[in-house]
């Protein structure tokens, strides 16, 4: 079995970054396919990088100007050849075994897809909280388990679904791109797990006005992907999305009442759902 990586970065800020992905993933005890793109139609990638790819047997690398995370990686399943496709952030890494684990679970599991917990194992903290258990995907909690790096597709399971490229980092819905991508498949009944008890290493410690505008964002992407399901009239669903915008105004009251200044993080992502539900531009 070949793991098809595919990462994508939009310049050298996040170099030291990019070195710990690739050192990790040169611990791994699997097959696997590198497919880098640069987001830029000028390869100027720093030299180390560029030297670090070299040293990997099976390698793409494309530069592109492109203007989402969506359409890079896009671009980047055009190119994949292994049976099992990673959608890697180029801030994340990964352990010695988690590859070799989710190797195993494919092999013992009937399954399409494998996500996994997300955890910073420098600061000790899951990534949105996410638990520590099993659990299959469905409409109740597809919003809230997957993230993007701790994606596992089969290849076949994919067939001809892509990235909505209208979603996610680099256009005017900033986040969510990963939801709708799993929505689309688990529309085709493809069987999706969830275990907690995998992770894969991304950074959870951030400021809180990057903690701000991230609600905002992810607000956002919330509400425009569930505008998206209503118009599928998985109904369904509905009752997910009402529980979490009533959870945020109960936030929002409940930071109040106790004067604690987190609740503009309630405040912007209680807009942000609004402000993408609402978006006249939905459109598939």
């Amino acid at each position: 079995m070949k793991f098809s990586i595919i990462f994508t970065t939009i310049d050298n800020t996040r170099k030291k970054e990019i070195l710990r992905l690739l050192d990790s993933l040169k611990k791994v005890n699997v097959k696997l396919q590198i497919i880098f793109i640069y987001q830029k139609n000028k390869f100027n990638i720093d030299k180390m990088i560029l030297s670090k790819l070299s040293t990997f047997s099976e390698i793409i690398k494309k530069e592109i100007c492109v203007t989402s995370l969506s359409n890079a990686r896009n671009i980047g399943l055009n190119y994949v050849t292994g049976d099992i496709i990673v959608f890697s952030d180029d801030d994340c890494w990964y352990n010695e075994t988690i590859l070799s684990d989710v190797e195993k679970y494919f092999f013992t599991s009937n399954i399409d897809i494998l996500c996994t917990n997300v955890y910073d194992p420098i600061i000790n903290k899951y990534y949105g909280n996410r638990p520590i258990d099993i659990k299959e995907i469905n409409l109740f909690n597809i919003c809230k388990l997957p993230i993007s790096v701790g994606i596992f597709v089969k290849k076949e399971t994919i067939d001809k679904i892509r990235f909505n490229e209208n979603i996610g980092a680099g256009t005017n819905i900033g986040s969510g791109e990963e939801t709708f991508f799993l929505y689309e498949l688990f529309k085709k009944n493809k069987k999706i797990i969830y275990d907690g008890n995998l992770n894969v290493y991304h950074p959870a410690n951030y400021s809180d006005n990057y903690n701000i505008d991230k609600a905002y964002l992810y607000g956002i992407g919330f509400g425009y992907i569930n505008a998206l399901i209503l118009k599928d009239k998985n109904f369904k669903h509905m009752f997910y999305f009402i529980y979490i915008v009533f959870r945020s105004m109960l936030g929002i009251f409940i930071k109040l009442l106790t004067f604690n200044k987190n609740y503009n993080i309630y405040v912007k992502r209680f807009k942000g759902i609004i402000k993408g539900f609402f978006n006249e531009n939905i459109s598939r």
